[in-house]
Parts: structure tokens; sequence; C-alpha cells
């Protein structure tokens, strides 16, 4: 019996079965309103309600969350700084900071695009994902790495829609004429210069652990971290699994859609996603790029991090085609970074990139039907916004894990759902 069940049961002499259904019907809530009436333990509706918002008054409930990366490690700390006394077991195929595609991004948080015109809402992913970094740096020195990034401009185009940036975003832009850059090659045109609170440069692993580490410093409830390589297989039996728990968050990502715990059609595409470290010799790097790819530095002062492919076939490039299609599409922005430079490794990463609609890209996040767990929850498809965008879409999502219905939220219902339409 779980110890959902064991809550109703204490209200003997009335004993309902709820544990069967997911959804609580009409006639059960008039049921419940007659019962319970002139008490404030629960709130009664005319519609459907998810059986975890029932339990909102609970502080020790069970949650599982399928993936460790960006959105889980941010869903699992937003889940205890509402709740402290919440159990949090996360399950992955890896140890904090060495698996996905979270692990191996360039670590570039900033909240624009490529045109540089702000993002959909940029400045509050900015925001909520800068004060959960300030988290990790304290358990993670090497979590941020700097605090200024340059978007270099190629063509004429670019150049004249970065300096209206610049005079759009003074707090957190500064066009940079050619003559004034000290660095990349003199095919560039110059550069907005991103600096301060408007971004950071952040070394993904370092900062995975920095949550993970700020989790299990906080609040009285159980933290574990459960690595399984068998979860990766098909045959993985993900009901049983996570029978035991109160609700399930799947954030794995690609591994949803990879060993099929969602097999639901989803408005999302797969991609490949390889990126090349540079070895450059007694030379250092400091100051991150972006031009399409990126140039982002490492905590190793003489590497850098040039990516990444976007690969939708299923047979991935082998290095040689790696390393052609990188040092081409990067050349026009960081030809210098190439030039005497080794390759240390090649990294790869799956991600789950989102349909784009009205907004652009958003994250596909809410409550999911699916047989594996009859409280679950969906957060995948972030993405390449997926730095600027966890932190804040995991706080809405936790909201909604816990019943926080009178919570306030940036975001509004066609943000959330707009992947269900």
């Amino acid at each position: 019996m779980s110890s959902c069940r064991r809550s109703f049961d204490e209200l003997q002499p009335f004993n309902f079965d709820w544990h069967d259904d997911q959804l609580l019907t009409n006639r059960c809530l008039a049921t419940m309103q007659t019962l319970f009436h002139g008490t404030k333990a629960f709130a009664f509706t005319t519609q459907p309600v998810s059986i975890g918002r029932l339990f909102s008054h609970r502080q020790d409930l069970n949650v599982a969350i399928v993936g460790g990366g960006l959105a889980g490690l941010a869903t699992a700390y937003h889940l205890i700084r509402k709740n402290p006394a919440v159990h949090i077991t996360i399950i992955d195929k890896a140890l904090p900071g060495t698996g996905g595609a979270s692990a191996v991004a360039g670590g570039l948080l900033h909240p624009l695009t490529p045109r540089g015109k702000v993002a959909f809402l940029g400045l509050e992913g900015l925001k909520a994902s800068k004060e959960l970094i300030g988290v990790a740096a304290h358990f993670e020195g090497e979590t941020v790495l700097g605090n200024e990034m340059y978007r270099m401009a190629t063509t004429e185009q670019h150049k004249s829609d970065l300096k209206a940036t610049a005079q759009a975003l003074p707090d957190y832009t500064q066009w940079i004429d050619a003559t004034d850059l000290d660095f990349g090659p003199p095919s560039v045109l110059g550069a907005l210069r991103i600096y301060g609170g408007g971004c950071n440069v952040v070394h993904l692993p370092s900062y995975l652990r920095g949550i993970w580490a700020a989790c299990r410093s906080r609040g009285s409830g159980e933290r574990v971290w459960e690595v399984d390589i068998g979860c990766t297989s098909m045959e993985f039996d993900w009901e049983k699994r996570l029978s035991s728990f109160d609700a399930v968050v799947l954030s794995a990502g690609s591994g949803l859609f990879h060993n099929s715990i969602i097999k639901k059609e989803l408005p999302m595409k797969l991609v490949r996603g390889q990126s090349i470290e540079l070895d450059l010799g007694e030379r250092t790097f400091d100051k991150a790029r972006l031009c399409g790819k990126y140039a982002a530095p490492l905590p190793q002062s003489n590497r850098v991090l040039i990516g990444a492919t976007h690969e939708f076939k299923d047979d991935s490039m082998d290095s040689a085609e790696v390393q052609v299609e990188l040092k081409n599409r990067s050349s026009p922005f960081a030809s210098d970074l190439w030039e005497g430079s080794t390759v240390h490794k090649i990294t790869e990463g799956f991600r789950v990139q989102s349909n784009r609609g009205p907004k652009g890209r958003l994250p596909i996040l809410g409550r999911f039907e699916t047989p594996v767990h009859n409280e679950a929850w969906v957060f995948t498809g972030l993405s390449s916004r997926g730095l600027l965008y966890h932190a804040l879409f995991a706080d809405s999502l936790s909201d909604m894990v816990l019943g926080m219905d009178n919570a306030t939220t940036t975001l509004d219902h066609q943000s959330l759902n707009w992947w269900q339409n």
C-alpha cells in the first residue's frame, strides 16, 4: 500500500479506493464534498483533478525524477526548496555531470536570439538560471568560467542587427567595432559584447554536480541518485521500477524516446550534436564567441570547446566529418583558434528539439498520461535553450507536482501547454 493510500485510510470509516484511477471523477468529488462539508482539508471543483493535487498538504511526498540533466536537477532543486521534506530519487544512467547532452553542452547563458533580439521569456529565464547557478557555485568552484561573451558579426546585416541590440539593451550589451577587437580573424566586422548580469559562461559538468550538492544539503527528505545502466534498455520495466513513488517526473531528454518510456508522438525531433575540444598548446582562451556555432572556454585555460553539429540522420558523422563541418562553420569567427591547435577529443550528445511555434522553441512540460505511472509529469524539449529555460520552467513544474495552484508564475497557460494543442 502506498503512502498516498495510507493518508486516505486514516479517514476511516470512509474507505475509498482512489489508487486505481488517475483522475478523480466529478461523482467522487461530489461524494467527498458531502462527507467532508465544512472542513478545510480539501478544495472541491466540478472538474476532474489530479490525485497529486489533493495531496498538496503532504510534506513527505516521494518523487522519482527520470534523468539528472538540466531539467531533472532544476526540478529536484525547486521541489526541495518549496517542500524541504520531499523525498527525491533521481534515476540516471550516469553520475551527475557525466552523461547526457546537458553534460557536454557549451554552457553559454544569455537571453538573445542569433539576430540579437531578446528571446521569449529571455530575461525571466536569465534571472532564474543565474540564481540557480549562484546556488551551485557555492558547492562547485568551477561552475562559472566567465561573465562575458561576444556575438561576432560577419555580415553587414548582422552588424546592423547587433548594433541595434547594444542600443536597446545598454545594461547588458556593448557594441565593439572591429578596430577595437583584440581577437578573432580579420574578416569579423565587430562584435556585440554581452557582459555582467546579461550572461554567464558555465562549465556544465560542475554546474550539474553543484545543483545536486545543493539538493543534498537542503531539507529533511531523502536524496538518492540511482545509477542504473539497465534503464537505457528497451526491456527495462519502468512501471515496476516507479510503482513505489507518489509522483514521477520524466526529464531524461532523448533517453525518454530511446528506451520508449514515452511512446506518444510529441512535437519534437531528436538531434545528435558533436563538439570538438581543441588544445591550443601554449595559448590561452577566455572570451566566449558565438556566430551560429560557438567557441566556449573550458576549465583548462588552453582548451576551447567548438560546437556543435546538428545531425538528424540515424548514422552519425565520423570524426573526420565532424572536424570538417565544425571548422568550416566556425572559421568565419574563430579561424585563429584552429591555427596551430590539435583535437583533444570529440564529445557527443542527443537533445530533444521541440518544434518551432509562434514564440520560438519552448520546452515540453506538463501532466503526462503514460502507462508507467498514474501521476506522471514530463519536462523535455529544452533544445539549444536549455541553459536559458531550465530553471524558469522547472520552477513552474514544481508548483504543478506539489499542487500549488495559488503559486505565482511568469509563465502563462499558452507557454506551458502549447505542445498539447
